[in-house]
């Protein structure tokens, strides 16, 4: 089986042609399920892992969106049922805790948490997420975390060394830490040598496969 670890969708063409045009990147498609699930085809991938983050004033209903799409509804069947969905919270989030929304969550069939502590503003090792990493240990789900650059350039709380402390406080956390560091390849190389339990996703990173490196031979080999 082949699974794409990492997955961003928009709900309409029209949402997606606006996080394309602010963001200021050239994509082949808008990020429909629909334009998804063709590349799936074309590619021979079977499954999707949609890791889905939105701002405090979007997360629940992006939350809603992500579960919802995978999940069978009144007597019909699921329409995406090839997607996993993973959600996201945040110190800052209205309404419910975060607590509260991955239990309802959990409960709808989300499998895991994606965290953009740049894009998101908030440091993974700010304590006020130290109930959710236990929580997470305790279902034994993934979080997958984007590390690095974000597309404007910024960077704080991107830092893969920003999960130094987490990972010290919860030896037993499922992390995934996105686009091998994003940039951070020297930190990446410290995580993965301190915590070997950490794993890395190559999404965008390979992008850079014919820039300089900072990686000799024998450390990228090694």
């Amino acid at each position: 089986m082949i699974i794409d670890s990492h997955v961003h969708l928009h709900p309409t063409e029209e949402v997606g042609k606006m996080v394309l045009e602010k963001i200021g990147l050239p994509y082949y498609s808008y990020g429909t399920p629909d334009d998804y699930v063709n590349d799936m085809k074309s590619a021979g991938i079977d499954r999707g892992v949609v890791v889905s983050f939105a701002l405090d004033n979007q997360i629940k209903n992006n939350n809603f969106w992500t579960v919802a799409i995978t999940r069978p509804g009144r007597n019909k069947p699921a329409k995406y049922p090839m997607l996993i969905p993973f959600i996201s919270v945040s110190p800052t989030m209205k309404g419910r805790t975060m607590i509260e929304e991955l239990e309802h969550k959990y409960n709808w069939g989300m499998k895991g948490l994606k965290f953009h502590p740049v894009a998101q503003e908030f440091a993974p090792d700010d304590e006020r997420m130290w109930p959710v990493y236990e929580w997470m240990m305790k279902h034994d789900l993934h979080i997958m975390a984007h590390s690095g650059f974000n597309v404007d350039g910024k960077s704080m709380f991107g830092e893969p060394e920003r999960w130094s402390p987490v990972l010290e406080e919860f030896s037993d956390l499922k992390l995934i830490l996105a686009h091998m560091g994003g940039g951070s390849w020297d930190m990446s190389i410290e995580i993965a040598d301190k915590f070997p339990q950490v794993m890395f996703d190559t999404a965008i990173a390979i992008s850079y496969i014919n820039s300089p490196t900072t990686l000799d031979d024998e450390r990228l080999w090694t």
